[in-house]
């Protein structure tokens, strides 16, 4: 049965408990300006870590963005040669989401990043072009609510969201999680479809949104970022 969540009276931010390959059917054609997810990379997580879904997903996920935007997703090192299997949007390049220190072990030594993938519908634009890294750390409001650890970083997603999208903007996430991402759009004022399958994920995400306050303005919100000049500023 599908649970939704409306967080914002202007319906801005929809969260939805479900199967994503069904809810997904039900986003109009084209009605979409960016798809940014961290899916099942297949590396035997959890019980729900099944990459197929996410490969399986993929007309459907054309069908839903409009034409000339970005699909932007996170994706495990372990896996990169899988990502042939995109098979209906072009490849466009590969973003580094760099932590600070190491965070796991590989064969080779300490791992200090993860590789986020870029493909695109047509011919997409961005808002305003950057270095191809994004700094994994969490925004100051973020760590005041939960913590961190809870999701992908929120100041790598906030970089990627600003980098993708301008304000306004429909964002949808199929593998929400614990809905950092549905946090950002909220933050920088971008409207958001989030579903996730699992209970506890999808409370833990209605839960940090909904109870989010704003206190930050977005001049502050571009200094933790890295700093942007007026006329980026503008675009947002």
């Amino acid at each position: 049965m599908t649970n939704i969540s409306v967080i914002e009276k202007n319906k801005s931010i929809i969260l939805i408990q479900g199967d994503c390959r069904q809810e997904v059917k039900k986003i109009p054609d084209s009605s979409i300006d960016l798809i940014l997810t961290d899916p099942p990379y297949g590396i035997g997580y959890s019980e729900w870590d099944d990459s197929s879904i996410f490969f399986g997903l993929q007309d459907e996920l054309y069908r839903v963005l409009k034409p000339n935007k970005f699909f932007v997703f996170w994706w495990s090192i372990k896996k990169i040669p899988e990502i042939s299997k995109i098979g209906k949007f072009g490849y466009v390049w590969q973003i580094i989401a760099q932590f600070p220190s190491s965070f796991s072990k590989s064969r080779l030594g300490d791992r200090r990043y993860i590789p986020i993938f870029v493909f695109e519908k047509g011919r997409a634009k961005v808002s305003f072009r950057r270095i191809d890294f994004v700094t994994c750390a969490e925004l100051p409001v973020v760590e005041k609510l939960m913590g961190s650890g809870e999701f992908k970083p929120t100041i790598a997603l906030s970089q990627l969201l600003l980098r993708f999208t301008k304000k306004g903007d429909v964002v949808l996430d199929p593998f929400m999680g614990s809905g950092g991402l549905g946090l950002v759009c909220r933050l920088f004022s971008r409207r958001y479809i989030g579903i996730e399958n699992k209970e506890n994920s999808f409370k833990v995400a209605e839960k940090i949104i909904g109870e989010m306050e704003i206190r930050q303005s977005l001049p502050e919100m571009f200094e933790l970022l890295g700093g942007v000049d007026r006329k980026q500023l503008s675009l947002f």
